[in-house]
């Protein structure tokens, strides 16, 4: 199963891309992408710190991902 995921402010740092494509053998949650990424970038933020949207809509983490979707960790914000 293919999937693209974005990353955007803290998160690009981190990662140092602004998106990539995952393989997945399995069907996964979006909690269970969390930990496959957390482990890749030990420094990517708690699902606590994080929003979190599939194909342009926010999501839980407790949600299925299909083939061909797009995820978008969101993290804190901050400006002025």
């Amino acid at each position: 199963m293919k999937i693209k995921i974005l990353y955007f402010a803290h998160l690009k740092s981190i990662t140092q891309k602004d998106h990539e494509i995952l393989h997945l053998s399995e069907p996964m949650t979006l909690l269970k992408l969390h930990h496959i990424l957390k482990q890749k970038y030990p420094n990517f933020l708690e699902p606590k710190h994080l929003a979190i949207a599939v194909n342009e809509t926010y999501a839980e983490f407790k949600i299925g991902l299909k083939e061909g979707d797009t995820v978008c960790f969101i993290p804190p914000v901050a400006g002025g």
